[in-house]
């Protein structure tokens, strides 16, 4: 039986812990902090992940049916028709987690990794609570993978990470809708204010969840720039208790996502939206595909064929489309003229549509 290690219990690791464990790997899956923990995350999920994925309705705070695009420094204000659901990653993870344990995956949590070796065709693990062995490790440990740094893989370079701060705000379920609609995401665009990226204003049940993202690249001064953001929409959450702050990295590129029974999901690899920030949803994609191509060249002891089949899958799940909005990402970002147009193209098209077709079309 071929064994795998999990590094991360975030959705791509969970996802693919729950499918091999169901055909018969034996899987282990390490994570560093105790669950559930916070994650710094706006967290919200597009309405088919909810369907797909099966996402109970006890831990989704609050569901959506449109977003509000501002464009600050042009001050044009667009509705947008999208579905979803808002939660807290804490609740999405650990359920994930416990799903994939109820279907034979093994979870050890608080266990740090801190070097690995290879021993002739094993993997040797040594990690803050012992030492693991196993044929195939899956790096689903975020945008500083600890897996893809201890076997010397390519960085993200400062143009391919974007820097998010996220404040967490408690207000009464009546001023948030109040002020925020009951259904109503709120995305904030400004070349000058935000730069590559965008502001958010996420409700939850009792809670906002206070976002802003720029690329690392394009920053003038974070803290400055998050104040000016926070002075903006200083009347929606007026009277809010502060809950807590974190900051946190989240990659805007694809890096290379195989290597010898290494293979990287998620956020390690890359496996991003460069113009929405969407993640979570190609996070589980990305750990279901790892699972089913793992399966199919063991089954067929076909190892050698692993890259190619994966990025075959990935390609026609979203790796083509996550490619094609990276290459007009810098030109929708350049001007405010042109994030303005965007805003209005996405108002009626998906930015898939967008990137592949329409926004060449000048």
């Amino acid at each position: 039986m071929n064994s795998i290690i999990v590094v991360g219990a975030g959705p791509a690791g969970t996802m693919c812990a729950e499918f091999l464990a169901k055909n018969g790997f034996s899987v282990i899956i390490l994570e560093k902090e105790r669950l559930p923990r916070y994650k710094p995350c706006g967290g919200a999920i597009p309405k088919e992940m909810i369907k797909e994925f099966d996402i109970p309705s006890s831990i989704i705070q609050r569901y959506f049916n449109s977003l509000i695009l501002y464009q600050v420094e042009k001050d044009v204000i667009i509705e947008r028709n999208g579905e979803g659901a808002v939660l807290w990653r804490s609740d999405l993870d650990n359920y994930l987690t416990q799903r994939a344990c109820n279907n034979g995956a093994r979870l050890q949590d608080e266990t740090i990794v801190l070097n690995i070796t290879r021993d002739v065709d094993k993997f040797q693990i040594s990690t803050s609570k012992g030492a693991f062995e196993c044929d195939w490790i899956i790096a689903a440990d975020g945008v500083n993978s600890t897996v893809l740094r201890l076997m010397n893989w390519k960085k993200f370079a400062p143009d391919e990470i974007a820097l998010t701060i996220t404040h967490e705000i408690e207000l009464s379920k009546q001023k948030i809708e109040e002020r925020l609609g009951t259904d109503q995401l709120h995305i904030y665009f400004g070349k000058k204010l935000i730069g590559i990226g965008y502001g958010w204003l996420f409700p939850k049940k009792e809670v906002v969840s206070v976002g802003w993202g720029c690329q690392l690249n394009s920053i003038r001064n974070t803290n400055k720039q998050f104040q000016e953001f926070l002075s903006l929409i200083h009347e929606k959450i007026k009277g809010g208790k502060f809950k807590r702050k974190a900051a946190h990295l989240v990659p805007v590129n694809i890096r290379p996502f195989y290597r010898d029974k290494i293979v990287a999901v998620g956020d390690a690899a890359g496996f991003v939206d460069p113009l929405s920030g969407k993640g979570i949803i190609y996070a589980a994609w990305s750990g279901i595909i790892a699972g089913q191509v793992l399966k199919r060249i063991v089954d067929k002891n076909k190892i050698e064929n692993f890259y190619e089949l994966y990025e075959k899958k990935l390609s026609q799940a979203f790796l083509t489309a996550l490619k094609a909005k990276r290459n007009i990402q810098g030109d929708i970002y350049g001007s405010n003229e042109n994030i303005l147009r965007f805003m209005k193209l996405w108002q009626n098209h998906r930015s898939t549509e967008i990137a592949l077709s329409l926004w060449n079309k000048k």
